[in-house]
Formats: structure tokens, sequence, C-alpha cells
């Protein structure tokens, strides 16, 4: 846990110090950032976007920043603002997988969540609203129906 609180700390300190030289100096500034910071530029690109939308008392320690990603894109999508979504998604413990569909084919999203009764493997799987009812065969190939697509 003090991996992920650390990591988030230090791209919410990225994003903040990049989204300054931005104003300061221009969007051209993005792929020395990314060169000399060693990421892509897409990468760099998030984070400013993402401490430009949450603001600091929203940035909690214990919340990976793929969860603000995903927030922030499932937000774009449906034209919702990305602080309520974000308190919606943690209230209700929406993950990547959740938020990664919202907007994207209707809020109608089934899940299926079980553990394989042969071999005890856990299973959380998200998917569109088409693929409700549909039963799912376990992962690892023990012949048996891990669960059911239902919509919650």
């Amino acid at each position: 846990m003090q991996y992920v609180k650390a990591g988030n700390a230090l791209f919410w300190t990225m994003g903040d110090l990049d989204a300054q030289l931005v104003r300061l100096f221009g969007r051209g500034v993005i792929n020395t950032l990314a060169h000399d910071e060693g990421c892509a530029s897409t990468l760099v690109r998030q984070r400013i976007h993402l401490a430009a939308t949450f603001a600091p008392e929203q940035r909690y320690p214990d919340v990976p920043f793929a969860r603000y990603r995903a927030v922030y894109y499932a937000a774009r999508r449906t034209g919702t603002d990305a602080s309520v979504l974000l308190e919606e998604a943690l209230a209700k413990g929406w993950h990547v997988r959740e938020l990664a569909v919202i907007g994207k084919r209707g809020d109608l999203v089934t899940h299926m969540r079980a553990t394989c009764p042969g071999c005890a493997v856990s299973w959380h799987a998200v998917g569109p609203v088409t693929v409700q009812g549909r039963a799912v065969p376990c992962p690892l190939g023990c012949e048996r129906t891990l669960g059911v697509f239902q919509v919650r």
C-alpha cells in the first residue's frame, strides 16, 4: 500500500509541475518533458489533464492513479463532471473495468463475479449488455461453469 501512495503522490506532483511548465512555455514543451522524464508524451498529457481536473482535496492517497484516469475518460465520454463521477465511483466501489465501459454502449453493463467450484479461481468480468445471461466457463479449463453475466 505504501508503494501505491508513493506512486500516486509522485504522479500528482509531476502532473502539477508539468501543468505549470505548459502554462509558462506552451504545449510544445510536452515532448521535452516526456524525454526528460523518460516516459511517453501521452502519459505527460494524462498527468496534466488529471492534475487540472481533480482538486488536491480529491486526490486520495489510497486510490490508484489508474482509477482517476478511468474516471476522467468516463466523464469525458458521458459529458458529466469528473468530480461528481469520482465520488459516485468511490461510493459504489467501481473499479477501472466498470468505469471503462461507462458511456460506450449505454449505461447498462453486465457483471459477473464468481469463484469456480472446481479449481477455486476467482473471476470478475464486465461486459456490454449483449452478453447478459451468457454462461462463462472456467478460464483455467476445468470444464465447469464459472458464472452468468447479470445486470446489477
